[in-house]
């Protein structure tokens, strides 16, 4: 009877660790993938917050679309509104990551093992937002929903939100939005 008891608590300190387990585990592969992407295109990516809980995890990232050395030398003597807005202009990530090994789908909305599922809010910059909508800003642009399952396969659904844009006095356009899924 001894040896049962035994072994139950020792199951149930292992099932209560492998949350946090799999978020220091994904954590180290999330930097990892961060660094390997900025060694080819340096300061795109930035991690501004990471905040690890046992359960989940809290980010943030800043990604600058543009970067001075993306444009020739001509370009940068003589930029256009567009090109200064495009390189002024970063897109903010805010993800809620929650640990594996068992999360829910964020795609197919049920149960599943993985390492982890990722559930994120797009956010352009202050100027930018103030800029395509005036004074009715919607919270964030779209969203993004990652699982990554344990065999490395990462499943994506991105979606654009509805939204009705001013852009320097023109009349209004109406943007239905786009959703859809990917995987590698």
């Amino acid at each position: 009877m001894k040896k049962i008891i035994t072994f139950v608590v020792i199951i149930a300190i292992l099932v209560a660790f492998l949350p946090w387990i799999t978020g220091y585990y994904f954590k180290q592969q999330y930097v990892d993938l961060i660094a390997t992407y900025n060694a080819k295109h340096p300061g795109r990516i930035t991690l501004v917050d990471y905040q690890t809980g046992w359960f989940s995890s809290n980010a943030k990232l800043i990604i600058n679309p543009i970067s001075a050395g993306d444009l020739s030398p001509q370009a940068q003597n003589n930029l256009s509104a567009a090109t200064e807005f495009l390189k002024n202009t970063a897109l903010t990530l805010d993800q809620h990551i929650s640990h594996g090994p068992l999360v829910n789908d964020p795609i197919s909305h049920t149960l599943t093992f993985a390492l982890a599922s990722i559930q994120t809010t797009l956010h352009l910059s202050e100027k930018a937002e103030t800029l395509l909508f005036g004074a009715t800003k919607p919270n964030g642009i779209g969203s993004i929903s990652v699982l990554a399952a344990l065999n490395h396969e990462w499943i994506y659904r991105v979606q654009l939100f509805p939204m009705d844009l001013s852009f320097m006095s023109m009349d209004k356009t109406h943007w239905e939005g786009i959703e859809g899924t990917v995987s590698f």
